[in-house]
């Protein structure tokens, strides 16, 4: 069973009835959107903010592992090269 609730904020006076929704009244609903509005983006800030980190991170993460593996593939090239020339100065 699903059950509907509908609240009016309405209060009585003698002089007639205040309605808190209503913008003639009062500015409950400017409020309301104003603080749901801050709410939301310091949501959307705080999830773009740790999204951002992270994707930075793992970027990071993979350009060091890049250059790590030119720095060992320059070394051994160099250690390749001075082997070979070792070589040829053996065979002259």
């Amino acid at each position: 069973m699903i059950r509907e609730y509908s609240y009016k904020i309405n209060r009585e006076y003698s002089w007639g009835i205040c309605n808190a929704e209503d913008p003639n009244h009062s500015d409950l609903s400017l409020l309301q959107g104003l603080l749901s509005g801050y709410v939301c983006y310091e949501a959307v800030s705080q999830v773009h903010n740790c999204f951002y980190k992270d994707y930075f991170n793992k970027r990071k993460q993979e350009k060091n592992q890049v250059e790590e593996e030119k720095k060992k593939n320059v070394g051994m090239c160099a250690l390749l090269a001075l082997s070979l020339l070792g070589v040829f100065a053996i065979k002259q």
